[in-house]
Formats: structure tokens, sequence, C-alpha cells
């Protein structure tokens, strides 16, 4: 194998990957739940401390209209829950942010934003 083939079968390559990483990210077909968005939920992290929390957010629930209560996953033995009311869970479906903060314990600050790929 030449210099060129071998850079033009890196080339292609170098292009393939980022492409099924991409689609694989999309998730599959209309089984797996997922809105024609792509993923059927999305991850927020706290900010604070010295430590970070997660939330998991469904899609579905942006537009459910009522209030929910998240429960963060535990980091340093504890947990927060984090609650968004209908009209915030709307606002972060249309694509604006939310700021909440947690104080139980110590203070956390989550900025709420639906991801591109989400929903």
């Amino acid at each position: 194998m030449n210099r060129r083939t071998f850079l033009l079968r890196i080339g292609g390559t170098t292009l393939a990957v980022p492409a099924v990483l991409v689609m694989a990210a999309c998730g599959g077909g209309d089984d797996d739940g997922a809105d024609s968005g792509g993923q059927a939920q999305f991850s927020v992290s706290s900010s604070g401390q010295d430590h970070v929390h997660q939330i998991f957010i469904q899609c579905s629930e942006l537009d459910a209209g009522g209030n929910v209560t998240y429960t963060s996953t535990t980091a340093d033995a504890h947990n927060h829950e984090v609650i968004l009311t209908g009209d915030e869970l709307a606002m972060i479906g249309a694509g604006s942010t939310v700021t909440k903060t947690t104080t139980s314990l110590h203070t956390h600050t989550w900025s709420i934003i639906k991801p591109s790929l989400a929903c």
C-alpha cells in the first residue's frame, strides 16, 4: 500500500466513525421510545460544592402539565430533590433555560436546558 492509498483510507475512517457515533447517540428506530428528535430523556448536572449530582428528565414530562419532583443521583452519601412546575417544564421544552437552586443540606444550582438532540 502506498502513502496516498493509506491516507485516503484513514480519511474515510475519520469521516465514518463520527457518523456512526451520531447515529448511535440519536437512538434506533421507533421502538426505542424516543420522540422524533432523538433521545427520550436527558440529564442535567448540578453545580456547587465539591461534588456533582444529576437528574434525568423524560421528554414526555415536558408537556405533562403538572409539577414533577426529581430525585438526584447520590453523591457524598446524599441526594437532592428538584421540583419543576408545569410552566417550567413547558419553558424547557420550548428551549428556554430554567435555573433552580436546591438548599437541602447545602446549595446546588441547576441550569436546566434541553439538549438539541433530545425530544
